[in-house]
């Protein structure tokens, strides 16, 4: 299965959360992944834009190296494969 992301667009929601997307953003209590970290994690009230974007989140797992594994989250596969 392949991973083409649909959108290249960060998104900030209402409580000032930074997402990768405007689906995780609206999907994000699904993924497992997101479910296992801190809830804080991409508040922008508590972390620069920066912090987050290197955070594993970011760097590793909503981006190819995921997508191109078994580790791909469910709503990247139920968005975003070809």
């Amino acid at each position: 299965m392949a991973i083409k992301c649909k959108t290249q667009a960060l998104q900030i929601d209402f409580d000032k959360k930074l997402w990768p997307c405007c689906f995780v953003a609206m999907d994000h209590k699904n993924s497992q992944y997101l479910n296992n970290l801190p809830d804080d994690w991409n508040d922008l009230t508590l972390h620069s834009i920066k912090e987050i974007l290197n955070h594993t989140a970011y760097t590793k797992h909503f981006n190819t190296e995921d997508w191109e594994s078994d580790r791909c989250d469910i709503i990247c596969k139920t968005d975003c494969s070809e």
